[in-house]
């Protein structure tokens, strides 16, 4: 239930750098396929003019089979939807809330932190971990919530910081209202660094959000 939220929102997001990032990937396949086929082709040609390979109608029907192979991968399996969100997943990784500096401060300084989120083995976790990274970059506050439809709802945890969101369980920025609109979010309560940076903040608040997640009928587990 929330991979599909997730996809809905990066598409959103991403509709007005749709073609930027296609056209980037364009070029960057139509270079790989050129300088492979350059490659492969003076290659050939050379073996063939110093009589290691034989020029025969066989050989040239393999190498424009190949050719036309590639085209065909390049075409309908490059430019597929999966491989444009692994590239809207990078872009949208830094923003407002964790710039592309706090990413390299938490890869260096907490490697096993930064392994887990960019692995997604932080997916569904997302307690322990927006407040693991809220206690290392300043200014961030800790949003407790429910996301989701119908009978499909969910307590959550995300990060907020002017008017924006991010999700640990996607690593990506939303604007807020976005959002709030897509997720069909409810907030519990927004908590700042003199709260969340206590040792013992989970125990005090879960019996709380454990109960008012219950009374909107999300299903809750917080750690």
């Amino acid at each position: 239930m929330l991979r599909e939220l997730y996809l809905d929102l990066r598409k959103g997001m991403f509709d007005g750098k749709i073609n930027y990032i296609k056209a980037f990937m364009m070029l960057f396949d139509a270079a790989v396929f050129i300088t492979v086929a350059i490659i492969i082709l003076i290659t050939y040609f050379t073996l063939s003019f110093f009589g290691i390979v034989k020029t025969t109608t066989i050989t040239t029907i393999i190498m424009i089979i190949w050719a036309i192979g590639y085209l065909r991968f390049f075409i309908f399996f490059r430019m597929t939807d999966k491989r444009f969100r692994r590239f809207s997943h990078i872009f949208g990784r830094s923003g407002k809330l964790i710039s592309k500096s706090d990413w390299l401060i938490i890869k260096k300084l907490y490697p096993s932190l930064y392994n887990a989120l960019i692995s997604k083995k932080s997916f569904g976790y997302c307690y322990f971990y927006s407040r693991e990274i809220a206690l290392i970059i300043p200014g961030l506050k800790l949003m407790y919530c429910t996301v989701g439809k119908g009978d499909k709802v969910t307590g959550h945890s995300v990060l907020v910081k002017n008017n924006m969101v991010f999700d640990t369980n996607c690593l990506q920025h939303f604007d807020f209202r976005d959002y709030a609109q897509s997720c069909n979010l409810k907030v519990y309560k927004i908590y700042s660094f003199g709260e969340y940076s206590q040792a013992d903040f989970f125990d005090k608040i879960r019996p709380d959000f454990t109960k008012w997640c219950a009374d909107n009928n999300a299903y809750c587990c917080p750690q």
